[in-house]
C-alpha cells in the first residue's frame, strides 16, 4: 500500500461507488436552493473536506494565500 491509503471493506466500495455514481456531474446548473441544500449536507457529513475516494472537496484561503496567488 502506498502512504495513508487503507484496507477498505467490500462494503464501503459499494458505498463509495453508489456515492460517486450519484454525484453532480461537473457542468450542471442547479438552482440557489439546490446549491444550499448541498453546502449545508457537506458541513453535516463526518469528513466534509474530502470526497469518498478521497480527493479534497474544498481548500480555504487566508488574506496571505490570496496576495501571493494574485500577486499583490
Amino acid at each position: 500500500m502506498f502512504g495513508n491509503e487503507q484496507k477498505i471493506s467490500s462494503r464501503e466500495k459499494t458505498w463509495r461507488a453508489l456515492a460517486a455514481q450519484q454525484a453532480i456531474k461537473p457542468g450542471t446548473k442547479l438552482s440557489l436552493r439546490e446549491m444550499q441544500i448541498l453546502i449545508g449536507g457537506l458541513f453535516d457529513a463526518n469528513l466534509p473536506a474530502f470526497t469518498p475516494q478521497g480527493r479534497s472537496v474544498y481548500r480555504a484561503f487566508n488574506d496571505a494565500d490570496l496576495d501571493k496567488q494574485f500577486g499583490r
